[in-house]
């Protein structure tokens, strides 16, 4: 599974939840993750990866919690 990360800069003046969309600096720039867009990509076309984000793992298992749990969805 995947999830995409964007370029924060590229969301102005959009008012975004935190919990589903976290945002991580990578390297000095921020990228919004994009918990709702998650998905399954083969291996094959994935690179190198950029970066690792452990130390976020907090607010990525909250957005996963938030996006499979939440009560908006399973009503």
């Amino acid at each position: 599974m995947v999830i995409p990360l964007r370029r924060l800069e590229r969301f102005p003046k959009l008012l975004l939840s935190t919990h589903l969309t976290p945002v991580f600096n990578i390297k000095g720039e921020e990228f919004l993750r994009e918990t709702p867009k998650m998905g399954a990509v083969s291996g094959r076309v994935l690179k190198s990866p950029a970066t690792s984000l452990t130390q976020g793992q907090v607010q990525i298992t909250g957005a996963l919690d938030f996006c499979l749990a939440s009560p908006f969805i399973n009503s």
